[in-house]
């Protein structure tokens, strides 16, 4: 006859799921991680992208606009971002997919896009590894800032290796649990 889990055993199993997905799983700031800051005459922007390192694909881009002098956000700005290509072209695009970018393109970015009111951001599909500039354009009480910042972009994973934290969990849950019950079972004999 069948017998179903006690609520011990699916309490231990779910401690032992969180416990592989805290483990497997990245954790990043609201805007992913500082990749650069610069000034431009009354403004000071700093630069977050996510993921790290930027791969080619979908990347979300946000930038913190502050006031040079006394440190205050800017949340009224229009800001803009582009990218031009810097580095020569690969042979063939490595990721084509929505939102996708091209070399020049521009795109508006919004504020609390990413959840953060403080940060105007976008998100990108860039197309191709390689050396690429961002430009941010912001304009702010009738004056336009503009700032530029070089960016790496590695080439996109295999998408089996960017999962492999999740796809391990199974297996391992399972043996887990099977070694859980044999060392129950040789308790009781």
């Amino acid at each position: 006859m069948a017998r179903f889990c006690t609520s011990m055993e699916i309490r231990f199993l779910l401690a032992i799921f969180a416990t592989l997905l805290v483990l497997v799983l990245p954790v990043q700031a609201d805007g992913g991680k500082v990749i650069g800051e610069a000034s431009h005459e009354e403004l000071h922007f700093v630069l977050f992208a996510s993921p790290f390192p930027v791969v080619a694909g979908p990347c979300e881009l946000s930038v913190f606009i502050q006031d040079a002098a006394t440190r205050k956000p800017i949340l009224d700005a229009v800001v803009a971002f582009s990218l031009k290509k810097l580095s020569a072209p690969t042979p063939e695009l490595a990721w084509v997919g929505p939102g996708c970018i091209s070399s020049g393109q521009s795109r508006p970015a919004t504020r609390g896009h990413a959840g953060n009111q403080f940060l105007y951001s976008v998100l990108l599909g860039i197309p191709e590894p390689g050396l690429w500039e961002l430009t941010i354009v912001a304009q702010h009480d009738d004056k336009n800032a503009s700032v530029s910042f070089p960016i790496e972009v590695a080439a996109a994973p295999r998408i089996l290796w960017s999962f492999w934290g999740l796809v391990a969990i199974v297996p391992i849950g399972i043996a887990l649990y099977a070694w859980r019950r044999a060392l129950i079972s040789h308790r009781r004999s």
